[in-house]
């Protein structure tokens, strides 16, 4: 079992590893959409590319949870 708390300043590590996790998620999903798109079947490829930009902002979003310090 992985400690929740890490010691010293910085981010618990349970936490990176679920905003990891989610990332890793949401990359599955683009790849799904890419090789949908990229197929010889009839799809609505201006919707998936919403689709994908909006899970780029989602991952933009985790990554800067990462990244930003946390509350004292």
């Amino acid at each position: 079992m992985l400690p929740s708390n890490e010691k010293g300043p910085g981010m618990p590590v349970q936490t990176t590893l679920e905003i990891l996790a989610e990332i890793e998620h949401t990359l599955h999903q683009m790849l799904f959409l890419a090789e949908l798109s990229a197929g010889d079947t009839d799809v609505d490829r201006e919707g998936l590319q919403k689709t994908l930009e909006r899970l780029q902002v989602k991952i933009d979003r985790a990554a800067d949870r990462l990244t930003t310090p946390p509350p004292l």
